[in-house]
């Protein structure tokens, strides 16, 4: 990390903790640092599940992206988002989605009477961090609402990022059963603060069907992304809003690097009744390999730390420098 050592001039006093380079006449950085740029994509959204028509498309992952400069030793983990679990249906009381790895929140179940589409589940955040120290979390997407009745399947899932409502936690609350005959809610994306889920909740005024804000909203919302004050150069990408309905949220996309999501870790949110797909950690520093875990591959002049295995806060993968 940089340290503003006071310098005036172009001499420097001794320093005990090693030697220095000169950057500039006020700043100085150990020369036994390198920089590392980061790319972390959330999981995408699961779509709700269908009845008689689709349910609503998952929302897909953010990606934030950003450098830190580390020094040799330095032990990180990595947590890899999980897609959301697509809704099923018809039926009635089916399952919602089941929560993406790393925070997302479980679809709800379908109504009772007689039969409908379950909600889809929250994608999980992807990030890096350190002990208690968190530098970079990508929210995850929200899951699409279940089909038929009730207005879940028209709302739209937010994208990672996008929140109206959160918990008070890394992980997305669930999607809330339907009560009666219609679509379970969807489940909120996990991320810094954990998206809400969807509360699908009839009531009737002046003669007419509205869906009530249910306490927390008839939105399920995406995760919330973060970035610590270490991380420089930050770029935030927001997940895309599952379309109503069926069609999923695209994944994203980010100028860091030329970074284009691949299949195996777009984050993309899932159609009514897919599942939303994991999202990654990508870490690239230049220069030959010094650092230690993902898959690692070189190309003009970088070395690149490929993480696609989801992994939770219990079971990260680790990346050491």
């Amino acid at each position: 990390m940089k340290e503003n050592r006071g310098i005036r001039g172009s001499s420097a006093t001794n320093n005990p903790g090693g030697s220095y380079s000169i950057t500039d006449v006020n700043n100085l950085t150990p020369v036994n640092t390198y920089t590392l740029e980061i790319i972390c994509v959330g999981g995408g959204g699961g779509g709700g599940g269908s009845d008689g028509i689709s349910g609503a498309g998952g929302a897909s992952g953010a990606i934030v992206s950003g450098s830190l400069t580390v020094s040799p030793g330095k032990l990180f983990y990595i947590g890899v988002a999980g897609g959301g679990g697509a809704g099923t249906g018809p039926g009635g009381q089916v399952p919602g989605g089941a929560g993406g790895i790393n925070g997302g929140g479980d679809g709800g179940y379908s109504g009772g009477t007689p039969s409908s589409g379950a909600g889809g589940a929250g994608g999980g955040w992807s990030g890096l961090y350190s002990g208690k120290t968190y530098y970079i979390i990508a929210g995850g997407g929200a899951g699409g609402g279940g089909a038929n009745e009730g207005l879940a399947n028209d709302i739209e899932a937010l994208g990672g990022g996008k929140q109206v409502a959160v918990t008070n936690s890394l992980n997305g609350s669930p999607g809330v059963i339907y009560l009666g005959d219609g679509g379970g809610g969807a489940g909120g994306g996990g991320g810094y603060w954990g998206g809400r889920g969807q509360a699908n909740v009839n009531v009737t005024f002046d003669g007419r069907e509205i869906l009530s804000l249910g306490g927390y909203g008839n939105t399920a919302s995406g995760g919330g992304v973060y970035y610590n004050p270490s991380i420089s150069g930050v770029e935030i990408k927001l997940g895309n809003n599952g379309p109503t309905p069926g069609t999923a949220g695209a994944a994203n996309t980010s100028t860091r690097f030329g970074y284009v999501p691949g299949s195996a870790g777009s984050g993309a949110g899932g159609a009514g009744s897919s599942a939303g797909t994991k999202g990654n950690v990508i870490i690239r520093y230049a220069g030959a390999r010094r650092g230690i875990g993902g898959t690692v591959n070189s190309a003009g002049g970088y070395t690149y730390h490929m993480f696609t295995s989801e992994a939770n806060i219990f079971g990260s993968t680790t990346f050491i420098t």
